[in-house]
């Protein structure tokens, strides 16, 4: 079998690339970034922490959509794949190409909810989706909810769920490093800095908890559109001395620094299936996050986690004191949670089912 993952750019928190390298090396497995050069794309894998030598990787380079399309095709046709994975929509406009004209197998990747998009980019994405063999959503939930929007095509878009997946073995390989110990209690979050995000809601409430006890820490890693704004806001809110942004780091320094946290939150208002959730939860590290029906497909109350009503700072504050304060046992909370991630999240059980997924589509 000949895999090929089709991507926009890749960068260290791309998922779909992070479950491809785990593949089994029997597995013949190639990715097409359309935007990055053949450099930016070979060092952007090494950020992964997981050997990738037995991947080809292709930079196409392309600035210009008819570009990427006309660059896809050709590599595509020298490298022959048994099967495409698309990820973006991107890819999928330009994928749609590759099903009829070389006549290859397309599996597309669902990770959010197709109804929040414009009108033209939604309509144009459910037709392409449609004449796809298959799109794999990453919840139940955003297969539920996409798959109310077949009704507008005649032709139902067939769709499945598998989740994203951890990588358990570089998790547990990576160790807590000294520097980045702090002797504050240290709230984390790890993701995109966007606004559905809603890590204001988060600012909000580490401000109330910090009035109560100033031994503590906010620690949020990752970059993205409310990077600045956010750095604002832990001015204006005066906690600007107990916040650390990091910026965009690598998938291993992620792992690093989650272990040094001792408490994680995610305030987003919406999720396909929150990646960075499941690898707090796998790496022990207490969750707190909202109430979001997504959320809830991962973390079960007072089980593997907390909840808090979405966008209630409030709420969120009193949740976060219950760990501070001991009131919740978060030594049992962290020990489910990874039984309940090793279960059901072990990237080698997601891989799996990818393969057979894909071997009902070989001719």
């Amino acid at each position: 079998m000949h895999i090929l993952l089709v991507i926009t750019n890749l960068s260290p928190g791309n998922g779909p690339f992070q479950r491809i390298i785990k593949f089994d090396k029997s597995i013949k497995v190639s990715v097409i970034s359309l935007v990055d050069n053949q450099k930016e794309l070979e060092e952007v894998s090494q950020q992964f922490g997981s050997d990738t030598s037995h991947v080809d990787l292709y930079g196409l380079d392309a600035k210009f959509k008819l570009v990427a399309l006309f660059r896809l095709i050709a590599f595509t046709k020298k490298i022959k794949p048994d099967i495409v994975q698309s990820v973006t929509t991107l890819s999928d406009f330009l994928c749609i190409f590759l099903k009829y004209f070389l006549k290859i197998p397309i599996v597309s990747f669902e990770a959010t909810f197709i109804s929040r998009w414009r009108p033209l980019k939604k309509y144009l994405i459910l037709l392409v989706r449609s004449l796809f063999d298959e799109v794999i959503c990453v919840s139940y939930d955003v297969q539920k909810k996409n798959a109310n929007l077949n009704s507008f095509f005649r032709r139902k878009t067939k769709r499945s769920t598998i989740y994203n997946g951890v990588n358990f073995e570089l998790i547990d390989s990576i160790k807590k490093k000294s520097k980045y110990v702090s002797n504050k209690y240290t709230i984390g979050y790890t993701g995109d800095l966007k606004p559905t995000k809603n890590l204001s809601v988060l600012f909000y409430a580490f401000r109330d908890c910090y009035r109560l006890n100033s031994n503590l820490k906010l620690l949020i890693i990752g970059t993205g559109p409310d990077y600045n704004s956010l750095k604002k806001l832990a001015v204006e809110l005066h906690i600007d001395n107990s916040v650390e942004f990091t910026g965009q780091i690598s998938r291993v320094e992620v792992f690093e620094r989650l272990k040094s946290i001792d408490l994680f939150v995610m305030p987003s208002l919406m999720e396909g299936l929150c990646e960075s959730v499941v690898q707090a939860m796998a790496s022990r590290v207490p969750v707190i996050v909202s109430d979001i029906s997504q959320n809830q497909e991962l973390v079960s109350h007072n089980k593997t986690g907390l909840l808090f009503t979405s966008n209630d700072s409030r709420s969120l504050k009193n949740e976060i004191l219950k760990i501070i304060n001991n009131e919740i046992n978060a030594n049992q909370l962290v020990n489910n949670a990874r039984i309940y991630t090793e279960k059901f999240l072990n990237i080698n059980n997601i891989t799996y089912q990818y393969t057979k997924l894909y071997e009902k589509y070989l001719k």
